[in-house]
């Protein structure tokens, strides 16, 4: 099968940032690069990574959940997965990735700071020898999702322009927006409990930072827009944050709706229940608990913190 040409160009940053960013941020150790006319700003690593990404081979039975980071996405995907597989409580008792979802940027990110992803699984190993085995299979499940065939669900935090092209002609997609200020505090706590970024900041640099596009994945502006010029196509439902929280009940018809999926009152209800955020930040299967234990994430804070 033939690919498409990367149509974005690559972008080294200049000293001072680079200087900038391995300091403050250690998982970014081999520096940083930005893409495209937006400057989309990411790990130094591989291009060839993004070429496979936009040529990823797209089947209409896929689902995807597109946004920034830390706007709701892991609160859409259970939502999204539990509606698209009727209401299946027992069977959303795995691990939301990469049991459930593939992420579709996930090996490029762990590879591109592949040093500090070493040392952490290391110290991981070193303090629970005994769960080695566990460690180890964890890093070929993220490398290599279970779900290589469709139907599969499938979460990315890049913009539209870095996706598949045929992507929302294809593929069912929702995105989610986010007041950026509230995904920049978000952020920061994200930047503290991955290991792998272990931020070494305050808020007041990381602030700096997210406002000068320097973090990965930024900027979010752009971001956003992009999906925003698309939202009247079929294939793609826009939702905000912000509504999701006010009008949760009617976001879960909507949703079911756009998949096809008919609700009765109890699975709204039930539904309605488990995503309820006082039950949601409990539930181990979406707040990545076992990468506590195996020293993946700081133990001082949670991946599902506030909403």
């Amino acid at each position: 099968m033939s690919t498409l040409p990367y149509p974005h160009e690559f972008h080294d940053v200049d000293d001072e940032t680079n200087a900038r960013v391995k300091r403050l941020v250690p998982g970014l150790a081999e520096g940083a690069m930005t893409i495209g006319k937006d400057r989309y700003f990411y790990p130094k690593k591989d291009h060839e990574a993004f070429h496979k990404m936009y040529n990823y081979p797209l089947d209409e039975r896929d689902i995807w959940v597109v946004t920034m980071p830390k706007c709701g996405t892991t609160w859409t995907q259970e939502m999204v997965w539990l509606i698209a597989n009727d209401c299946d409580f027992k069977g959303a008792q795995s691990n939301l990735v990469p049991d459930r979802w593939n992420f579709l940027e996930m090996s490029y990110l762990v590879l591109a700071s592949d040093v500090r992803a070493k040392s952490v699984a290391w110290e991981g190993i070193k303090a629970n020898p005994w769960k080695m085995p566990q460690i180890l299979w964890l890093g070929l499940k993220m490398a290599w999702p279970r779900k290589y065939y469709p139907p599969r669900f499938i979460k990315s935090h890049m913009p539209f322009s870095m996706l598949p092209p045929k992507l929302l002609d294809t593929c069912k997609v929702v995105y989610v927006a986010r007041n950026p200020k509230d995904a920049l505090v978000s952020y920061y706590h994200h930047h503290k409990l991955i290991k792998m970024m272990d931020f070494e900041g305050t808020f007041e640099e990381f602030f700096d930072l997210f406002l000068e596009n320097k973090v990965v994945q930024a900027p979010f502006m752009p971001h956003v827009k992009e999906a925003w010029e698309k939202k009247d196509h079929p294939n793609l439902l826009f939702l905000f944050f912000e509504d999701l929280k006010s009008d949760l009940k009617g976001n879960i018809r909507r949703v079911g709706d756009f998949l096809g999926k008919t609700l009765s009152e109890e699975q709204v209800e039930q539904l309605y229940e488990h995503l309820k955020f006082d039950n949601f930040k409990k539930n181990p299967y979406v707040n990545n608990d076992p990468l506590k234990e195996l020293g993946i994430l700081s133990t001082t804070g949670n991946f599902v913190r506030k909403g």
